[in-house]
């Protein structure tokens, strides 16, 4: 293991049920779970022990989870109260340390405090009574943080410590879940025989982020030690708001809003990363000074969730008021949020590419099969980028207009042992760019021929675009072949 200090992985695997549910209720008789949508594409996501004991997994559908056991009782996913509740589980784990991290929610990253006065198993003893409204509650304390998500999971309730010299015996013995895979790679590596992390780290690290991508190739290196998960001072959370201010007073309305607008927009971004929605907004105006400030209110029987609707709302209420003063500033602040509503989303919402290591799987057959020492990888690409802006006028197809600023050259002026009559004076070739070629297909009658383009410096200086064209009826010397298309000073 690569790191001295130590890391404290808090798993509270009955923070999602109790944020929705009261802690006397989760532990009852009943069975409760939360879940997400509506109707028949509600899904499970957190059960609790009750309801795993019944056969209700997360990601089952809410009706046959309620099939399998009639006195469930489970209620729709709210990103606001979790992210409460984890405020809150916050302020209390800051007596006890001041280096705190969410990463989940039933997942959080502290950093143990010992000294002299209190010991670490005291210290774990303290941080369960701190949560005694959330058990249960098992604490993993490790020297990296893969191997403390290891220790909390093998565990229902309590703490674990794994001491720096047992670490890496203690994490190659676990099964590979620990390392948080994705779902596909972990269902291939699991039908290919590896589960445990022993297994894994057995693996090149070359093929793995070959054949299985970057995520598994990172699960990897967390496995050997190199973690980058540590343990950052908490940031408070600022309330959704968004504050302006202004250099010089502003008396126009246009003028106002045209700061409001992207001030809405930002708020929008805000409440749709917590999947929230705008009941009610505030907006402040800063006056100048000897004025009372100014505030209006928007509310909504149906939440927000656009910024234009926003904005013309707060555009038909400012039009209505008369300021008294310039604006100097203002605050835009959502008082009042709800859950977002569900929204229908396109089926292609983004355009398809190809996976990270599909080239990486490709190339590795290739040296496979001919060879390693025939895949090579190019240090240095060209790009003509001339080229691309280039376009001229052709005869065929007169609509077609050319790129400025190059100047077509009708008809062309051809290229004769290394000078061109160009722009009224002979003119020698200083330097022959790439050259560009396009074969005609197969298929066509037409004898074999061959397209090529180019670009070329004359004395003037000039830069020059070169048509070419070689083939079996064509017989030319080799500096001969090239003409000058068009032509850019």
């Amino acid at each position: 293991m690569r790191s001295s200090s130590l890391v404290a992985c808090l798993h509270l695997s009955a923070l999602p049920i109790a944020a929705h549910h009261s802690p006397r209720q989760t532990h009852g008789a009943r069975s409760y779970a939360v879940h997400r949508g509506r109707g028949r594409t509600a899904r499970i996501l957190f059960c609790d022990t009750a309801s795993s004991r019944s056969g209700i997994r997360p990601g089952q559908t809410l009706s046959a989870a309620k099939a399998r056991n009639a006195e469930l009782q489970s209620r729709p996913f709210d990103q606001g109260l979790i992210h409460r509740h984890q405020q809150l589980i916050t302020t209390r784990l800051l007596r006890l340390s001041p280096r705190i991290t969410h990463g989940g929610p039933s997942r959080i990253w502290v950093e143990p405090q010992q000294n002299r006065r209190l010991s670490l198993d005291r210290w774990c003893q303290l941080t369960r009574e701190a949560l005694a409204d959330h058990p249960p509650v098992a604490i993993g304390v490790a020297p990296t943080s893969t191997i403390a998500w290891a220790a909390a999971r093998s565990i229902e309730q309590g703490h674990r410590i794994i001491e720096p010299q047992h670490a890496q015996s203690f994490l190659d013995d676990c099964p590979i879940e620990v390392l948080d895979i994705g779902s596909e790679p972990l269902s291939v590596l699991l039908s290919l025989g590896v589960r445990s992390v022993q297994q894994l780290r057995a693996l090149d690290p070359l093929s793995l982020n070959a054949r299985f991508g970057p995520d598994v190739s990172e699960a990897r290196r967390r496995a050997e030690g190199w973690d980058p998960t540590t343990p950052q001072h908490p940031r408070l959370h600022s309330p959704l708001q968004v504050e302006v201010e202004t250099d010089a007073p502003i008396s126009s309305t246009e003028a106002l809003f045209f700061l409001i607008s992207p001030a809405t927009e930002q708020l929008m971004q805000q409440l749709r990363a917590q999947q929230l929605a705008a009941r009610e907004v505030i907006l402040s105006l800063v006056l100048e000074e000897g004025a009372p400030p100014f505030s209006l209110k928007v509310a909504t029987a149906q939440s927000l969730t656009d910024a234009r609707s926003l904005l013309e709302m707060l555009r038909t209420r400012i039009e209505r008021a008369s300021l008294s003063a310039g604006v100097m500033g203002f605050r835009l602040i959502a008082s009042q949020t709800d859950q977002a509503p569900p929204q229908s989303e396109r089926i292609f919402s983004s355009k398809p590419s190809r996976e990270p290591a599909a080239e990486e799987v490709a190339l590795d057959r290739l040296r496979h099969r001919l060879g390693a020492e025939s895949v090579r990888r190019a240090t240095h690409q060209e790009r003509a980028l001339q080229l691309e802006r280039a376009a001229w006028c052709v005869a065929r197809a007169p609509r077609r207009g050319q790129a400025m600023p190059w100047r077509g050259v009708s008809p062309p002026a051809r290229l004769r042992a290394g000078r061109v009559d160009l722009a009224g004076r002979s003119r020698r070739v200083i330097h022959l760019g790439r050259v560009e070629r396009l074969a005609s297909p197969w298929w066509e009658e037409a004898p074999e021929h061959i397209e090529m383009l180019a670009w070329a410096e004359l004395e003037g200086p000039l830069l020059v675009l070169l048509h070419g064209r070689r083939g079996s009826g064509i017989q030319a010397r080799q500096d001969d072949i090239w003409e000058v298309v068009a032509w850019v000073d």
